[in-house]
């Protein structure tokens, strides 16, 4: 008969290696299957300690063993990894989230949003006669969908670490929640390269080739020419005896330095050197920094920018829930004194501003 511990040890060092493949972490198939393996045994131990029964609600579940539940969407990602005999291997993945998420629906944890897409995955003839959202409606669609995951992970961070019995259960209930919000994602992933794989195999043997590998390229190099370092150098970056000028006296730190952007390493560049290949390789790097795309570059990752967007969201939030809490504080009297003055502002604008100021298509 196996412990508790041991049960319990086996579904910590599972979730740990999912956490790693997902930081790409060991992410290799030999782990991925060492994974599946030990996920096998331990759905075997949970049928043999009889943890649960089709009779119970989620209520009656033991909160330790809440994160059981949870196995079948861990076998889902990692067999999604795959790569070898992909389209196989997505069927069997979308096979075990369809498993998670019909566990959950028997706990009444699937919401109703999450239903119509769970059903429009396991049966496309059917919701393909149903209307499509707008873009206003899938828009703020995928803001609610943002907002519930942030909400979400914050409740997994706050209550990670707790020992009393009803934090456990809300946090093992927030990462099933959350387990169900990457098991939809997951499957539209798998529906959308079932179809390329699909078209894939359509095609002609000729078409199927894989492309040539692209050539080996030498590692980005990044050069910082101080103000005053080339100064005294002679044209072409010469050995230093031509056109020096004594109002170009070079600086205390005369240095060029090129940085590795693959390292961070950082290696002085002697710019009167003789070497043709060196002053070859320094001229065309400044030219590379000075010929620039003529658009701007990013400078935030699409996941920084929702954030931004998610935390001004919040705070207009916040600013009309507090101007309407100030105004639904107000008695009747004060609202018709407001009114009120807002006429007499009105009135005494008309007297002081002439009719048809401002408008310049007066003859």
């Amino acid at each position: 008969m196996e412990s508790e511990s041991a049960v319990s040890e086996k579904f910590d060092k599972i979730q740990h290696m999912c956490f790693g493949f997902e930081e790409c972490v060991k992410n290799e198939d030999q782990y991925f299957q060492e994974c599946l393996q030990i996920c096998e045994e331990l759905v075997k131990d949970i049928q043999r300690e009889n943890l649960f029964s089709p009779n119970e609600e989620i209520e009656d579940i033991d909160p330790r063993n809440l994160k059981y539940l949870l196995l079948p969407y861990y076998q889902a990602e990692t067999m999604f990894r795959f790569m070898e005999d992909r389209k196989k291997r997505i069927q069997v993945s979308k096979d075990f989230f369809n498993e998670f998420l019909k566990l959950m629906d028997h706990y009444n944890l699937v919401d109703e949003a999450s239903k119509k897409i769970w059903k429009a995955s396991m049966h496309p003839e059917e919701a393909s006669n149903v209307p499509k959202m707008t873009a206003t409606e899938d828009r703020a669609a995928k803001i609610e969908e943002f907002k519930k995951k942030k909400l979400i992970e914050a409740q997994i961070e706050k209550l990670k670490g707790s020992d009393d019995d009803k934090d456990i259960k809300e946090f093992w209930l927030n990462m099933i929640y959350q387990g169900i919000m990457k098991s939809i994602s997951g499957l539209k992933s798998i529906d959308l390269e079932f179809q390329l794989l699909v078209y894939r195999d359509s095609l002609p043997a000729e078409a199927r080739k894989p492309s040539e590998p692209p050539k080996e390229k030498k590692p980005i190099q990044m050069f910082h020419i101080p103000k005053g370092a080339l100064a005294g150098k002679s044209y072409m970056f010469g050995d230093g005896e031509e056109a020096e000028l004594p109002s170009q006296a070079p600086l205390a730190d005369p240095s060029v330095v090129r940085t590795y952007q693959e390292t961070g390493e950082r290696v002085a560049v002697d710019v009167g050197s003789n070497q043709v290949n060196d002053r070859v390789n320094l001229r065309g790097q400044m030219e590379a920094q000075v010929f620039q795309p003529h658009w701007n570059q990013p400078t935030m990752s699409l996941e920084e920018f929702g954030e931004m967007e998610y935390q001004d969201m919040m705070r207009r939030e916040a600013e009309e829930k507090e101007r309407n809490d100030i105004q639904a504080a107000k008695d009747e009297e004060t609202l018709e004194e407001e009114e009120r003055q807002k006429a007499i502002a009105n009135d005494n604008m008309k007297d002081e501003v002439p009719k048809g100021y401002g408008n310049t298509k007066r003859l």
